[in-house]
């Protein structure tokens, strides 16, 4: 005969990970502030080294040249977009599955540039983003142009030296947005490592996660810790409860993790060709469980000349 004990949250705090096995198992850092990866890819968190430099101003304005003339010439090209999801736990795990392959452009709007999708049909349709559980995230642009005027005024720069490549020397610089965090959309609201080639400043790679999220984690993980359990179970001769299953009533904290490889689309002229945006739960033991993982990639690569009109058709 089953029965329905609570468990409160005396007894759940007792059971549950401490505050220091948490911090040992999740939020380690490597030497120079990068982050290591937890079993499901996400970047961990990201800490700043004792003594780091803030980016010096003469090679900011070297980047945020670099940046203007990137976004310049992105307008003369078009590629196709393939996002592929993958859930990683759960009935469909391992299975992935295609959200959306469209035509890919950017657009000047103002002083900014947007993102244009268009479907691979004859009819040329405008599309929405549709990257499974990731929707609101920084889009490939953003991250391209992660150096751009406007960012500077909402993000602090750190020189954390230089790093050796088989591809030659890279210049790593930490990142930080100073925009209090709302729901990850901007690319303000992150904060990670960026690798640079040291020859010429063109982006390799970036590693990222939403700003603060180590903190948010830690007081999720304290209500929860604080809610009510319920387990199911049955009784056993001497009256003793032997727990079959069960839940909490407040639902476990996920950490989001990016990253992103760039390589050359013409001379001079460097894109994400392949990001991942991964999630993660954290497990009342301080263990990680992978949730989904949504990969984008940028292919065929078109180059046009735009007229006076902007019509450029793909």
């Amino acid at each position: 005969m089953l029965r329905l004990p609570l468990y409160f949250a005396g007894l759940m705090i007792a059971s549950a990970a401490s505050a220091s096995s948490l911090e040992t198992d999740i939020l380690l850092t490597e030497p120079g502030g990068i982050r290591q990866k937890s079993p499901g890819g996400a970047p961990r968190e990201f800490t700043l080294p004792d003594g780091v430099e803030p980016l010096s101003g003469e090679l900011l304005d070297r980047l945020q040249l670099r940046a203007g003339e990137l976004g310049e010439r992105y307008l003369r090209f078009s590629c196709i977009e393939r996002v592929e999801a993958m859930r990683l736990s759960g009935r469909r795990e391992g299975r992935p599955r295609k959200e959306q392959e469209a035509f890919f452009l950017m657009e000047r709007r103002g002083e900014s540039l947007d993102e244009i999708r268009l479907s691979t049909d004859d009819r040329r349709r405008s599309m929405k983003r549709k990257w499974g559980l990731f929707e609101n995230v920084p889009g490939a642009l953003d991250w391209a142009l992660l150096f751009a005027e406007s960012n500077r005024r909402t993000m602090s720069f750190y020189d954390l030296g230089r790093e050796a490549d088989p591809l030659g020397e890279l210049t790593l610089v930490g990142f930080r947005g100073t925009t209090p965090f709302a729901d990850g959309s901007q690319v303000t609201e992150w904060e990670g490592i960026a690798a640079l080639r040291a020859s010429d400043l063109a982006l390799r790679r970036i590693r990222a996660r939403p700003r603060e999220e180590s903190e948010r984690m830690r007081e999720q993980l304290d209500r929860r810790r604080r809610s009510t359990k319920i387990s199911f179970g049955s009784f056993e001769p001497g009256f003793r409860f032997k727990p079959i299953a069960g839940f909490r009533t407040r639902a476990a904290p996920e950490l989001t993790g990016f990253e992103a490889e760039f390589d050359t689309i013409e001379p001079g002229v460097t894109f994400p060709l392949r990001m991942r945006y991964t999630r993660e739960r954290v497990e009342d033991d301080g263990s990680l469980k992978p949730l989904e993982r949504t990969t984008v990639q940028y292919v065929e690569f078109r180059r046009f000349e735009v007229d006076s009109e902007d019509d450029r058709k793909p």
